[in-house]
């Protein structure tokens, strides 16, 4: 910011003490350089674009997706994406990793919300083993 207004100081200052005529054919070409650089930067940005949706559509975004939330231990999600990469990409060579991280979110899952009970004693049971063991539906009366 601070060179934009040393630069424009510095063009006012440079219009006021010399003729227009003379550096007219000089700011002319800076503009059209910044112009063309403008464009350029404003083509690549588009290309960068369409890369970034193009990789969005690989096996590999989602794998890399799943992934990330399984490590952010968001494993509803990382499910979702893996089922998506499964569905939308069959004969991937990840399915078999995605897998493995469908499992294990599963797996997390079911610790990350397991209900457990105590019994009269305050001994802890997990609710997974307790519910529909008849000795557990006789002891604690849990149907």
């Amino acid at each position: 910011m601070k060179k934009v207004c040393i630069a424009l100081s510095l063009i006012i200052s440079s219009v006021l003490f010399f003729s227009c005529e003379e550096f007219l054919p000089f700011y002319k070409e800076k503009i059209t350089k910044y112009e063309n650089t403008i464009t350029t930067l404003q083509t690549e940005n588009e290309n960068l674009k369409k890369e970034i949706e193009a990789y969005k559509l690989t096996d590999q975004y989602f794998y890399q997706a799943g992934a990330d939330e399984f490590l952010k231990g968001n494993f509803t999600k990382a499910i979702d994406y893996m089922n998506s990469l499964k569905v939308k990409f069959p004969t991937s060579s990840l399915i078999g990793y995605a897998d493995k991280i469908i499992k294990d979110s599963e797996e997390k899952n079911k610790k990350k919300n397991r209900v457990v009970i105590w019994d009269e004693t305050g001994k802890v049971i997990p609710a997974e083993e307790a519910v529909g063991s008849e000795e557990a539906v006789r002891k604690y009366d849990i149907r």
